[in-house]
Formats: structure tokens, sequence, C-alpha cells
């Protein structure tokens, strides 16, 4: 995905380029749903069918964002849509969903502190 190629708000193309960063040029994949809208993208998982993301900055403050989010097994105990989110705050929400939970940084098993070798 190339960011920068994308007719795209500059907010949107900005965190997607910070979320490559953060997982890598293929931890997402573009979805063409809502790919005519310049303040919005959606993101799935190249290797997690139904993980996905809605990103929109359209109905928000200057410099905010809203996110739904999507599971393959959806858990009503975990809300599918935040709104009024910082750039920061997207970010780390998007890193999380979609990160490898082999990454030993994500390691649930792994006791809170704990050093990884």
């Amino acid at each position: 995905m190339n960011p920068w190629a994308l007719v795209k708000d500059r907010g949107i193309k900005r965190v997607l380029i910070q979320l490559q960063d953060r997982l890598g040029p293929d931890a997402v994949m573009l979805s063409q749903r809502r790919a005519d809208v310049p303040e919005a993208v959606t993101l799935c998982s190249p290797s997690v069918p139904g993980l996905g993301a809605f990103l929109f900055t359209y109905g928000q403050a200057e410099g905010r964002y809203g996110v739904h989010l999507a599971y393959p097994f959806p858990d009503p105990a975990i809300p599918a849509s935040i709104e009024d989110l910082t750039a920061t705050r997207l970010l780390d929400l998007l890193t999380l969903h979609f990160a490898d939970i082999a990454d030993p940084v994500l390691d649930p098993s792994r006791a809170p502190g704990e050093r990884i070798s």
C-alpha cells in the first residue's frame, strides 16, 4: 500500500504511513469498500479473514478520528465503534488490533514487565 498515492484526507494518509512504520508495509491491506470517500478508508488483515477497521475523519473535530473495528468473531463486550480519537490513540488501537498475537511484545502469557530475550 502506498498511502501517498491515495486520494485521501491528509490525516488519513498520515495515520496509514505511521501504521506502516509500526506494523510493516504488508500488515494491512486496503479494501475497496468506501474507496471513493476521501475522509475514510477500510483496512483489512491479509491473514485473518474478518479482521478489519474502518477509519474516518468526517463528523470529527479537527485532528480527531473515528474507527469501527471488525472482528472475525464479534464480542458484544468489546466496543466496535470509537470516536473522537487523537492520532496517537488511534494508532495504538490499530497496532493492537492488527498486531500478530505471536509477537512476543504482545504475548499474553508473559507477565507484565517480563523481559523479552
